[in-house]
């Protein structure tokens, strides 16, 4: 009994979502209409990214660049401003997804190493950095993509229209950087590490794929030679992956499908419930879709709320807002959170309390520049 209650407490994102899971299969008995809906793929790239990473760590490749960077830097300040810059700009290249998977190992391993006491704030702050910079563009992440092919924008649109938030997050985790952090120097000697060259490059090839799957370059079957590939590579790596977090993500989508087919399938049969949303909706569609993303995440959002809006621009803004807020928001900041839980020394609630803080920060400072730049 206490092991379970003890296996309770270290996944209990995975056995909430579970329940959801259980409670959308009692509404939606159709099993195989349920499974259907989640999303392998976004599940796919997620196994292959773990993986991967997990490669890149054993061949060497982390510690090499944990060096590079103290060779650089010389106190905590710079540091962080290069670990969130960092989340900042190559989640608008791979999202929000990857850079996280990539970059919170990287941040944890360095500040550890350090011993420096920053740790939960500087996670905070790279899942903030990566949630709106990957809003900059179209493969940043999901609903940027799903809102450009249904509004029919032009190349950059949604760049252009997000730039002045992405620039002013970019000005506020700065700002917090300088003037939250002490001004403490670091003095660490660098280990010697030597990196398995071939290694590396083979799981760059695989990772480049990996990313052409995750863009639609390659056709769906395509992680299934990358996974053969990992397997021959070393099938070890596939024991490191947090095999939980898929299991989460898998619950959270199948809960999230109930709620779009009950609010598109059910909701859109009755007039006077349709002709209600569109009047709330109407003229207040960017904080309606951030309040709605804090319940249900800014992906399943944009997909419910363009049944009853033709201002697509303005849930573009509303739903990269939305991504901020609560650890549902954005199922990016899932992957931030799993890490931190993973630290036995970290405290959850102190993570939990301090990621709401900064995010609640960053989304009023957000709307309220959208409201006084829109009038």
């Amino acid at each position: 009994m206490k092991s379970i209650i003890t296996l309770v407490k270290q996944e209990t994102l995975l056995f909430i979502s579970a329940l959801l899971a259980v409670f959308s299969f009692l509404v939606q008995p159709n099993i195989r209409k349920t499974i259907a809906s989640v999303d392998l793929k976004t599940l796919l790239s997620l196994l292959l990214l773990m993986v991967i990473v997990a490669g890149f760590r054993q061949a060497g490749f982390f510690q090499w660049l944990t060096n590079t960077i103290l060779k650089k830097v010389s106190n905590l300040k710079n540091l962080v401003l290069v670990l969130v810059g960092f989340s900042f700009f190559i989640s608008m290249l791979v999202t929000n997804d990857v850079a996280l998977i990539m970059l919170v190992p990287l941040a944890i391993s360095i500040l550890k190493k350090l011993e420096l006491k920053r740790l939960i704030f500087t996670i905070v702050l790279m899942t903030i950095a990566a949630n709106m910079g990957s809003s900059l563009t179209i493969i940043g992440n999901s609903q940027n993509l799903y809102l450009f092919q249904y509004g029919h924008f032009k190349w950059f649109s949604i760049t252009h229209l997000m730039f002045p938030y992405v620039f002013l997050t970019g000005l506020l985790l700065v700002i917090f950087i300088y003037l939250l952090l002490p001004n403490q120097m670091i003095r660490q000697e660098p280990i010697q590490v030597k990196m398995d060259i071939k290694s590396l490059l083979f799981l760059l090839v695989l990772f480049s794929f990996t990313f052409l799957f995750i863009i639609d370059v390659l056709p769906v079957w395509s992680p299934i030679i990358i996974i053969i590939f990992l397997l021959m590579f070393d099938r070890k790596l596939f024991y490191q992956v947090d095999y939980a977090l898929l299991l989460t993500f898998f619950f959270l989508f199948l809960f999230l499908f109930l709620f779009l087919f009950l609010f598109i399938g059910n909701i859109n049969q009755i007039p006077l419930i349709t002709n209600s949303i569109h009047r709330v909706l109407s003229g207040h569609e960017v904080i309606v879709t951030v309040i709605l993303s804090q319940l249900i995440s800014n992906v399943p959002s944009a997909i419910a709320l363009t049944n009853y809006t033709r201002q697509i621009s303005d849930l573009v803004i509303g739903t990269n807002l939305g991504g901020l807020g609560t650890l549902i928001a954005s199922m990016a900041s899932l992957i931030s959170y799993k890490y931190i839980v993973k630290e036995k020394e970290m405290n959850r609630k102190s993570y939990l309390l301090m990621f709401s803080l900064y995010n609640v920060v960053v989304l009023l400072v957000l709307l309220t520049f959208h409201y006084l730049t829109s009038n």
